[in-house]
């Protein structure tokens, strides 16, 4: 498998979504309470622990979310790619260098025959 198109360095962080930012703020704390807790374990226990939040404080977490999409869209907007990227910072790849070895290889064997 090839390597992943990169992206523009300097290009804006996406936004988080209000469940990302309360896994990261509270991801300390459940591990001090649960030290024996694996990732996939401590992903479900704070899933679970999201959903059962009270709707009034999980509006404070969807209010930090859109103030980062604010952040982001902002961002975004006075952002200039440069070149060989697109307007999100994504690298611009062509579909030949996606196809990979074999595909080059099938490509070539049809326009040689």
């Amino acid at each position: 498998m090839g390597k992943k198109a990169g992206r523009d360095p300097g290009a804006p962080k996406r936004n988080m979504s209000a469940y990302l930012l309360y896994q990261n703020a509270m991801r300390e704390d459940f591990k001090s309470i649960n030290p024996g807790m694996t990732f996939g374990q401590l992903a479900k226990y704070t899933s679970a622990m999201y959903s059962e939040l009270p709707p009034a404080e999980k509006e404070t977490w969807v209010q930090r979310a859109e103030a980062d999409k604010a952040r982001y869209l902002h961002e975004l907007a006075n952002y200039v790619a440069p070149p060989g990227y697109d307007p999100k910072g994504d690298a611009i790849v062509s579909t030949l260098q996606k196809t990979g070895r074999k595909g080059k290889r099938k490509f070539l064997l049809k326009l040689g025959n």
